[in-house]
């Protein structure tokens, strides 16, 4: 390696303040693999004291340009080269600290950029395509065809706001899911529509509804924040990492505590017997980023964990060794971080002024068993999905217990002594055997009730995907996913409800009737009299379609490829609010009708379309008609086997999943108005 030549100079002022003593760095000095687009930190134990200059010098780039950056607290120095270091290079760090007390230090830039294994989301253009649900769940909303069916049973006091979760179709890369908001009876109050499943929907302690959508945190696209509009106000993704899709939380001083994906070729022959030689190895890499985007602290398990210390159920010698396996990050009471480690069958706590670890609670198989666990049938928790902080030296953990035997889920709370180091479980629930192998959450409500999102379960045959206890164990909630394929990453409750100021827009293509369906709603406001419909074949030239008293619309005469469509809701005096996002949809059929809100029918009469029909069909009455619509599909036999009702709309989207094949009687009933068409259905 060259020499080093003296390094050039870049003096950094700062305020009188009192100074402190340096108690942490970033990169950890010595270490090796950092990514390219690596920032230094220097960490005080007070505020950074006056007068400190720093240099950066690289071993092939030389002197290195740099801005500087004050944490909002003052207690940490961030250094932002202008440019990437280059690959492979050592770079040195130096500082001057009042004057006469220097610290120096050197790290290594990885040579290669790893490549993460392939992601399990398509990167083909989107095509909101989906099936009709056999059950529609209530909803004071209007729900897109493919909506997923739940069921909420209610049989206590329960805590107090609405229920957040999210079915995942793990089975498809590119599967059409749902962000979801529901009240205690069922009814969707909000809702996100997205590809490759939402993950981790949360309210944060500053009040914004935080998710990320996507597949893998291979190519995750960022962690969404959204205010009580229902409005995106930020984004945040792991500065030169893969961002993690497990989790994600905002600190009491507002920064964000992420979880990053530390990938390196590791010789792993040199670790363990049968080690692949050029194997992959995920490390944790925890990065604390402040409202501006700047890291302001990171962390790497390569620096603080052995990769022996996974289980012994963790294969060390494949070609890719995820070794860690963070799934839950949080804050603790003393504003230090905890994060479970499933493959170690660990929680840790990691000081967060040092980067030092704090202590390692290790359940069942674990190495590093700190503490010692008190008043557990099952010597601890196993692969565990979720930790966090309840208050007063209380921890609560969503054991999926892989590896107990038999195989059983649990909702646990330990209390952690420091002094003794014992770790006292205080509270349990566990619902009839119950298993979820992977997922899962445990949230101790305000009230003391505990939400246990069970992840994916198996085990029982009426399954729940949640539950909500009160601390004596008495189930006061249960909520149950219909399709059987879908699974709850994490399921929570939190009393928090929005106002949207324009609507949200969902473009679905319906396969069966050759036509893409448009839904729009204006969240928390339905009283909204019209809505102008814009489309076009650029995302950045729509036009004017057409406008329509409804909420949802079948548009079948549409141009070949992708769609792209828009909506501005009107008011009683026909005030438009802003535009909704923009939606698109691929269309592969030719145009075969007009475009129309309500298709014509003869006058008086009603319309069904299509006809015959196969998953869905959306049935037209005349808008004149008064008040409520009540329909109904009677069989052969005269006995009803559908009913629904429409209010302020002239049309519904009937899902005919669950009919048998055959001709069955539709019949639309408004004030004194009836009339009655037959439907055929074909498979």
């Amino acid at each position: 390696m060259a020499a080093f030549m003296l390094p050039l100079i870049a003096l950094i002022a700062f305020p009188a303040w009192s100074s402190g003593e340096l108690v942490y760095r970033w990169p950890t000095p010595g270490s090796e693999w950092q990514s390219s687009e690596t920032v230094v930190i220097f960490g005080f134990d007070g505020p950074v004291p006056t007068g400190v200059s720093a240099a950066l010098r690289g071993s092939s780039s030389g002197s290195l340009a740099f801005s500087e950056h004050l944490s909002p607290d003052g207690r940490r120095l961030v250094l932002i080269p202008d440019q990437p270091f280059l690959p492979g290079e050592t770079v040195e760090v130096s500082a001057s600290i009042r004057g006469s007390e220097r610290a120096t230090w050197s790290f290594t830039v990885r040579p290669v950029e790893p490549v993460p294994p392939p992601a399990d989301r398509c990167d083909e253009p989107p095509v909101h395509q989906g099936s009709i649900p056999s059950q529609a769940p209530s909803s004071s909303v209007w729900l897109p065809a493919d909506f997923p069916a739940f069921t909420f049973n209610v049989y206590g006091a329960t805590g107090e706001g609405n229920v957040f979760f999210s079915p995942l179709n793990l089975m498809g890369s590119n599967s059409s899911t749902y962000l979801i908001m529901a009240d205690n009876t069922g009814d969707v109050l909000f809702y996100r529509h997205g590809l490759a499943g939402f993950f981790n929907v949360e309210v944060q302690q500053n009040g914004l509804l935080t998710f990320i959508n996507g597949g893998s945190y291979a190519d995750s696209p960022g962690w969404v924040e959204i205010d009580d509009t229902y409005t995106v106000v930020d984004s945040f993704t792991v500065t030169g990492y893969p961002t993690d899709n497990h989790d994600y939380t905002i600190a009491e001083n507002g920064n964000r505590l992420l979880i990053g994906v530390d990938y390196r070729y590791i010789d792993m022959s040199q670790v363990v017997p049968g080690g692949n030689p050029d194997a992959l190895v995920a490390g944790l890499l925890i990065q604390e980023q402040d409202p501006d985007h700047v890291p302001v602290f990171q962390w790497s398990s390569f620096d603080h964990f052995e990769i022996t210390d996974a289980c012994d159920y963790v294969d060390l010698t494949g070609a890719t060794v995820d070794y860690v396996h963070c799934n839950s990050i949080d804050e603790d009471e003393d504003g230090g971080i905890l994060v479970s480690c499933l493959a170690m069958t660990e929680c840790t706590k990691i000081d967060r002024q040092t980067g030092e670890l704090v202590w390692r609670f290790g359940g069942c198989f674990s190495d590093n068993p700190d503490f010692t666990i008190l008043n557990d049938p099952l010597d601890g928790f196993s692969s565990q999905h979720d930790f966090r902080s309840v208050g007063g030296g209380l921890y609560s953990v969503f054991d999926n217990g892989t590896h107990h035997s038999p195989k059983v889920s649990r909702g646990l709370v330990y209390e952690l002594n420091t002094q003794s180091m014992t770790a006292d479980l205080v509270w349990s629930y566990q619902a009839n055997g119950l298993y979820g192998s992977h997922m899962g959450s445990m949230q101790v409500l305000p009230g003391g009730n505990a939400f246990i999102g069970w992840g994916d379960v198996t085990g029982v045959q009426v399954r729940p995907d949640f539950s909500e206890v009160t601390p004596g164990g008495d189930l006061v909630f249960r909520g149950r996913i219909s399709q059987r394929l879908l699974e709850s990453y994490r399921a929570y409750r939190f009393d928090w409800e929005g106002q949207a100021l324009v609507p949200y827009l969902v473009a679905l293509v319906l396969p069966a009737q050759n036509c893409v369906q448009l839904t729009y709603n204006v969240f928390g406001n339905q009283e909204f009299s019209s809505y102008d419909i814009y489309h076009g074949t650029s995302p950045l030239d729509l036009n004017f379609l057409q406008n329509t008293t409804m909420n949802q619309i079948n548009l079948w005469q549409l141009p070949t490829g992708m769609n792209y469509f828009a909506v501005k809701a009107r008011d009683m005096q026909g005030i438009p609010t802003g535009f909704s996002n923009v939606d698109s949809a691929m269309v592969t059929w030719t145009g075969t009708a007009e475009n129309t809100a309500a298709p014509l029918t003869a006058p008086g009469e009603i319309g069904i379309r299509p006809n015959p029909a196969s998953a869905s069909a959306t049935v037209f009455w005349p808008e004149n008609w008064p008040g409520e619509a009540s329909i109904e599909i009677r069989d052969l036999c005269g006995r009803t086997v559908f009913s629904t009702s429409r209010e302020g709309v002239n049309s519904a989207v009937l899902g005919l999943q669950a009919l048998p094949p055959g001709i069955y009687a539709v019949s639309v009933v408004s004030g004194d108005q009836r009339r009655v068409e037959k439907l055929a259905i074909l498979r």
